[in-house]
């Protein structure tokens, strides 16, 4: 799966990013380290007009579907130092599922794939954000869909002013 993310170039509030996942489904221990970085200006914020989670399910040889959900909120906690590891939550909206084949997407979206109808969120708790170089990343954590929690490792392209971010 890919990840692909646009930091926005302000640090968020410390409260405010946080708001989404206080409904006991993340750890209080991750919360507080998000609300720690955001104190430290180190929490960074999807931007939703730019950002997409995008994936691709095989099915028989040779056939393949990809699509990509628009509609996400979360952040990143970049950690103090770069030999650190920083911390991402995301929840994504099943139902913003685009894709160039249309005509599957209420079939993946639909009660035998997603659920989105009994699951309209996708929870992703990422607890080791790791730089690869200075716009590439790697966070490793917990994907839950339809209830399931599954370990998983998202590729992360960041766009980013140079001038917000320490080097890797």
């Amino acid at each position: 799966s890919v990840l692909l993310l646009c930091l926005l170039a302000n640090a968020a509030t410390a409260g405010e990013p946080c708001t989404p996942f206080e409904d006991g489904r993340v750890d209080a221990g991750l919360i507080a380290a998000m609300r720690k970085a955001a104190s430290e200006g180190r929490m960074y914020r999807v931007d939703p007009d730019t950002s997409s989670v995008g994936f691709c399910v095989r099915h028989f040889p040779f056939q393949e579907f990809r699509g990509e959900f628009r509609n996400l909120v979360g952040g990143l906690a970049l950690p103090p130092d770069p030999g650190q590891y920083g911390h991402a939550l995301l929840l994504i909206h099943s139902a913003s599922l685009i894709s160039e084949n249309s005509d599957l997407v209420p079939l993946v979206i639909g009660h035998s794939f997603i659920d989105s109808e009994n699951y309209p969120e996708i929870l992703f708790t990422g607890r080791r954000f790791v730089w690869l170089d200075d716009r590439y990343a790697r966070i490793y954590g917990e994907f839950t869909l339809r209830g399931k929690i599954r370990p998983v490792v998202f590729n992360v392209e960041i766009e980013r002013d140079a001038d917000t971010i320490p080097e890797a």
